[in-house]
């Protein structure tokens, strides 16, 4: 979480220019730019500056976000981004109004991502008695195969931090049972996250019609 907070005793920020960042990774061989905490969206017009001149250099762009976004701010991302990963935080309007957030405008904006051809990737972070039913997840699954059911979905484990410590870390077993849940559905792409090693056939890819590992 500490990479979303300004501590005191930090060194003072200095100013990169969009042209400097693309150089920055450029010179350090990456193959592309994400832009992520705090909410990229916030600042759509900054982060289109900087992929214009990473897209002059060859490197792929995209945002990782709360999805809480219009289709005429996905418009305007569209030409300078390549993929958009979500975090679909829960799968019920009350959870999502806890957190401060509208689950209708997130869902409407993935559906819409996908419409207008980003590569889109969702997250749901696991939190337990908070949106580790199976019944939400096959919620959540069913509609997310009705926008597409080739998107992948990563599942990923919650660990108690900052202002969240109450509450226990999610299990691998958890997450191993919900991925089943999501696949009994019809996600053809689901991924058990932070349990690296210890969820087995949930790190690899798949074929979804044979089971084959693809990418391990």
């Amino acid at each position: 979480y500490s990479i979303s907070q300004s501590p005191a005793g930090r060194k003072r920020t200095t100013y990169k220019s969009p042209q400097d960042l693309a150089a920055m990774c450029n010179r350090e061989k990456s193959d592309g730019i994400a832009f992520t905490y705090n909410e990229p969206l916030i600042t759509a017009e900054w982060a289109v500056e900087v992929f214009t001149h990473a897209k002059r250099v060859g490197m792929r762009t995209g945002m990782v976000s709360n999805g809480n976004a219009t289709e005429q701010v996905l418009d305007f991302l569209r030409p300078h981004i390549d993929f958009f990963k979500i975090d679909l935080k829960a799968f019920r309007a009350d959870s999502y109004r806890q957190l401060g957030g509208s689950l209708a405008n997130v869902l409407s904006a993935l559906r819409y991502a996908v419409q207008i051809g980003l590569w889109v990737e969702v997250v749901t972070l696991i939190i337990p008695d908070f949106n580790d039913s199976p019944d939400e997840i096959r919620q959540a699954a069913r509609f997310l195969i009705g926008v597409s059911e080739d998107i992948p979905w990563h599942l990923t484990a919650f660990h108690p931090d900052y202002r969240r410590t109450g509450v226990q870390r999610t299990s691998a077993e958890t997450i191993a049972r919900l991925c089943e849940v999501a696949q009994e559905e019809g996600v053809r792409f689901v991924y058990a996250g932070n349990t690296s090693g210890m969820t087995r056939d949930w790190d690899d890819t798949r074929c979804p019609a044979c089971r084959t590992p693809l990418i391990q």
